[in-house]
């Protein structure tokens, strides 16, 4: 999906270069500060979840369990001051998780930067009235065999699950270090 000039402006805008749409920096580093934290936790336990159904049930099984799981993990964390925890992205398995315009604006800018070689960090943007914060999901190496070359990297059997699981996949062919996708948290006011 490509971002219209008009979007990148709109990044601009609302702070995505800068880092902030609000206006008091103590504010949006207590923003970026909970925002960092809950990601890292709901990271943690979906990947620990993950792993374990991976050990258990193989990569295929995994497929199956984090399809049924994966959205409840994500809220887990989920609290009076968040009034939403998600993941998106521009290529999607599962299409629950497709980008909204903001997301897509985000993931566009993200990486734009990553292919200039500029670092990426978590952002908290004002929108529509609300405090949004954002961070990078970035592809790791144990993710491959389910996101990785559906030629090289992903076993027969994967693929026939995520045929069956996802008929309209479109979230393989990253590699390692590739921007996958963005945590997404909505602050209550």
């Amino acid at each position: 999906m490509k971002i219209p000039a008009l979007g990148l402006c709109l990044i601009l805008l609302f702070g995505l270069s800068a880092g902030t749409g609000c206006d008091d920096s103590n504010r949006e580093e207590d923003y970026l500060a909970i925002g960092d934290s809950i990601t890292t936790m709901t990271f943690d336990t979906l990947r620990s979840a993950l792993g374990l159904a991976m050990a258990t049930e193989g990569v295929a099984g995994a497929i199956d369990y984090c399809r049924l799981n994966a959205h409840d993990i994500t809220s887990v964390y989920q609290n009076e001051n968040i009034e939403s925890i998600s993941r998106a992205a521009l290529r999607v398995r599962n299409p629950e998780n497709a980008a909204d315009s903001l997301e897509a604006v985000i993931m566009e800018a993200l990486i734009a930067l990553k292919r200039e070689g500029k670092p990426l960090s978590s952002r908290v943007v004002t929108h529509g009235g609300k405090t949004h914060y954002f961070r990078p999901i970035i592809l790791q190496g144990a993710c491959i065999s389910c996101h990785g070359n559906p030629e090289t990297e992903i076993r027969p059997a994967v693929l026939e699950q995520l045929a069956v699981q996802y008929p309209d996949d479109d979230a393989t062919g990253f590699k390692v270090g590739d921007v996958r996708g963005v945590w997404h948290l909505v602050y209550r006011e």
